[in-house]
């Protein structure tokens, strides 16, 4: 009986913490016009063994495109 008790005491000490950690709600909005974004620059980083202006190139990004995707 004493370890049903703490078992159950302690899933409710977990359930509290858990219930805490959640406590900012994203607001997402699936209605109206998806915002549009312009690049203003791109940047490489990461790897060292090819060209960063090949890579930023293969991407199909170009600085000044018009993108209204949310990524």
């Amino acid at each position: 009986m004493l370890k049903r008790k703490f078992v159950a005491y302690l899933f409710l000490i977990f359930s509290i913490t858990t219930l805490y950690a959640q406590d900012e709600i994203p607001e997402i909005s699936y209605s109206g016009k998806p915002k549009e974004y312009i690049i203003a620059d791109i940047t490489v980083t990461g790897d060292l063994n090819n060209d960063p202006k090949i890579l930023a190139n293969l991407s199909g990004l170009k600085v000044g495109q018009k993108n209204n995707r949310s990524w």
